[in-house]
């Protein structure tokens, strides 16, 4: 995923990813220029994260100021924890993803 972003995505600030010793938790931070690069991500990497989020859980974190469009679709792919915090000038997304319990 990671060279997709690199290779196909204007928009995307950053992009790291952080796991746990064991490998079993990863920490993505991913920073946007604005609401529509989000979405430019979203139809990059769509498949994959599709694979990933069929075979995990995912808490977000979202700072900034995101379009009503960008919230609900956050709201979706999060489904069960999402935390919207206001004020920031790019969109910065904090997501932690572990196995389904």
């Amino acid at each position: 995923m990671l060279k997709a972003v690199k290779e196909n995505e204007t928009g995307t600030i950053q992009f790291d990813r952080f796991f746990s010793a064991d490998q079993t938790e990863c920490v993505v931070l991913e920073t946007y220029k604005d609401s529509s690069a989000v979405f430019a991500h979203l139809a990059n990497v769509g498949v994959m994260l599709g694979k990933l989020l069929a075979l995990s859980e995912m808490n977000l974190e979202v700072f900034g100021n995101p379009s009503e469009e960008l919230r609900a679709a956050s709201v979706a792919i999060a489904r069960k924890s999402i935390r919207f915090t206001m004020g920031f000038n790019h969109l910065l997304f904090y997501t932690k993803i572990f196995p389904d319990a």
